[in-house]
C-alpha cells in the first residue's frame, strides 16, 4: 500500500507540503531566488541579520540505479525505497526526489562520480536536465581519487572536464561564481601531497571541497572547504566548514555500524543547524547499498509521504 501511495503521488505530481520559499537553496544572483536575496550563494529572506556565516545544505546522493538495487534473489541493498526499485534518469522519479530535497530544505545534491566519460558522469547529465528550472543545485563527489592516487595532469583533466561542461549548466552548484567539485581522498591519499596536486591542478579556477584527514587543518595549502564523508558514524563536526549527519549504516549480510534511530538524528540535525557551518552534509540522501539513505522507504514511512528523515530535516 505504501508503494502503491508513493506512485500514485510520484504520477500526479501531487506532493504534500512543498515549500513554495527558496530560502536555503543555492543561488548566484538575487533573480534566482524569487524575491528572496542571494547572500553568499545561499538564498535568504533579508540581508538584515547577524552577519554571521549562510548555511547551504547538501546531500550525497546515488546515480547507480536500477543496477545498484540488484536483483530480488541477491540483492544489493537492505532496504528498497517507497518508489521501488527505480532508475536514476527516470524523469518522474528525478521530479519526487527534487520535491524530497526541496521538502528536506536540501539545497544541493553532491551526485557519487567517477569522472568525465563514466556511467555516472551521463546519468547526471540527464538528471540535471530533467530538474533544470528547479532550485535545487547539482555538484559532482569526485571519487577518482579514492584508492588510485591520480596523477597531476589526470586531476587536471578531471577538473577541466567539469568546469568545461557540467559546472557550465544552470543548476550546477557554484560558489563565489565557480563551479564546485567536492573530491573523496581515499586511505592512501592522507597528507597534505594530496593536497598540493589537486591545487596544482586546479588551472580550471574550480571551488574545491576536499575531505578531511588526519592533520588536514595544518597543511601550508588550503582548499575553499573541507568536508567528512563517514556514513558509518552518527555525526562530525569541522568547523567552520562542515558539519555532517547520518542516519544509519548497514550493507547486505552485515549486522548495522550505525542503528538507525530517528530521535538521535533529530539531535544530531538539530545540532547540525545550530553550528551555522558553511555546508550542512546529509549523508545521504539515496545511497540505500550504504543503507544511509534519508529518502522514504517502507521501514521509515510516515504521514507526509516523504518519511521519518526527511520530515526531521523538513523541520529543523
Amino acid at each position: 500500500m505504501l508503494r502503491l501511495t508513493a506512485l500514485a503521488l510520484l504520477l500526479t505530481g501531487c506532493w504534500p507540503a512543498l515549500p513554495s520559499s527558496r530560502e536555503g537553496f543555492a543561488c548566484r544572483v538575487d533573480a534566482d531566488c524569487a524575491g528572496l536575496v542571494c547572500l553568499g550563494q545561499v538564498c535568504r529572506a533579508s540581508e538584515s541579520g547577524d552577519g554571521g556565516a549562510t548555511s547551504l545544505r547538501v546531500a550525497f546522493y546515488q546515480l547507480g540505479y536500477p543496477q545498484a538495487w540488484g536483483s530480488v534473489a541477491t540483492p544489493q541493498t537492505v532496504d528498497v525505497a517507497s518508489l521501488g526499485r527505480y532508475s536514476s534518469t527516470d524523469a518522474a522519479v528525478v521530479r519526487a526526489h527534487v520535491a524530497a530535497l526541496r521538502y528536506a530544505k536540501v539545497g544541493a545534491a553532491i551526485a557519487f562520480w567517477g569522472g568525465p566519460g563514466s556511467a555516472s558522469d551521463t546519468a547526471l547529465k540527464t538528471v540535471m536536465s530533467q530538474a533544470e528550472g528547479e532550485p535545487v543545485r547539482w555538484a559532482v563527489y569526485d571519487q577518482e581519487e579514492d584508492g588510485k592516487s591520480p596523477s597531476t595532469a589526470q586531476v587536471r583533466a578531471t577538473l577541466d572536464a567539469v568546469a568545461s561542461d557540467l559546472g557550465k549548466r544552470p543548476n550546477y552548484l557554484h560558489l563565489g561564481g565557480r563551479p564546485v567539485v567536492w573530491v573523496r581522498f581515499g586511505p592512501e591519499d592522507t597528507s597534505c601531497a594530496a593536497v598540493e596536486r589537486t591545487l596544482d591542478a586546479n588551472d580550471a579556477g574550480v571551488a574545491l571541497v576536499l575531505k578531511v584527514f588526519d592533520g588536514y587543518a595544518a597543511c601550508p595549502r588550503q582548499p575553499d572547504g573541507w568536508h567528512q564523508y563517514a556514513p558509518d558514524t552518527a555525526t562530525g563536526s569541522h568547523l567552520p566548514d562542515a558539519v555532517f549527519v547520518s542516519p544509519g549504516y548497514q550493507t547486505v549480510g552485515s549486522a548495522p555500524k550505525l542503528a538507525r534511530d530517528a530521535a538521535r538524528f533529530e539531535r544530531d540535525v538539530q545540532a547540525m543547524v545550530a553550528a551555522n557551518p558553511r555546508f550542512q552534509v546529509v549523508t545521504s540522501f539515496n545511497d540505500f547499498v550504504a543503507g544511509s539513505a534519508v529518502e522514504s522507504a517502507p521501514a521509515w514511512a510516515s504521514d507526509s509521504g516523504f518519511g521519518t528523515y526527511l520530515d526531521v530535516l523538513h523541520r529543523n
